[in-house]
């Protein structure tokens, strides 16, 4: 009797184990098969995007990558895409991801590179009224605002609008972001007149920043496009 039972024991056990293997064969190995082979839509770099460069719908491509291998924030429409900048170098074939997006070519890097015939001119804040209750980011417009002996105050015209660099904190940290935050200095784009005219000023005048426009904006761009024909003007 015990003999018989274990023989029915093991017919057991192996008609389990066959039935397992039955299933993993021919249904759950081609579920996760299946699952593993499913692909996702993402858009892609066609060719090499530049830092700060507009992003082209030429430039970008559809591609099919396995839904495993989607890095966050992958970006799934060209429609997407449009009317952006690239916040670093994107390569061929690289997924754009929202990360590597920025809705303005006005980032602290671009404008630090691309000086030209600008110069950075760093000016030291010295108290709240200076700079807008921190406020003010990259690429925002402020005018310049001389504090004089009489207790009025002045806009040179040649300082009217100026394009914001980054703010900086006092122990060397740049404002990135929406965070709180308590500036020390300003660093602003500016001609070599500019600099050198805002220098005199700042040995014995306070100066303080007046927001104008914030960067990107279609008034920030009529701003500074004002701002150079006055200054070409002047210079003529």
């Amino acid at each position: 009797m015990k003999q018989k039972k274990k023989i029915n024991k093991r017919v057991m056990i192996g008609a389990g184990c066959a039935v397992a293997s039955v299933l993993l064969c021919f249904v759950i190995a081609p579920i996760m098969s299946s699952a593993l082979s499913k692909t996702v839509e993402v858009v892609a770099a066609s060719e090499f995007i530049k830092r700060g460069d507009l992003i082209s719908p030429s430039s970008l491509k559809v591609i099919k990558i396995n839904r495993n291998a989607v890095p966050e924030g992958a970006i799934l429409d060209i429609k997407d895409v449009q009317m952006k900048y690239s916040g670093c170098d994107i390569y061929p074939m690289d997924v754009i991801t929202k990360t590597k997006l920025q809705k303005s070519n006005d980032t602290m890097d671009s404008l630090f590179w691309e000086l030209g015939e600008y110069t950075a001119y760093s000016l030291k804040l010295d108290n709240l009224s200076n700079y807008v209750g921190g406020h003010i980011d990259t690429g925002d417009v402020v005018s310049i605002v001389i504090d004089l002996p009489s207790g009025k105050t002045m806009i040179p015209p040649s300082l009217k609008y100026v394009k914001v660099i980054t703010m900086t904190s006092s122990d060397g940290k740049d404002k990135t972001g929406n965070d709180p935050f308590l500036p020390a200095n300003v660093t602003l784009l500016l001609t070599e007149d500019q600099a050198v005219e805002l220098s005199g000023y700042a040995v014995t005048r306070d100066i303080s920043l007046l927001l104008r426009a914030k960067s990107g904006t279609d008034y920030s761009k009529i701003l500074l496009s004002e701002q150079a024909e006055y200054l070409k003007g002047e210079n003529s």
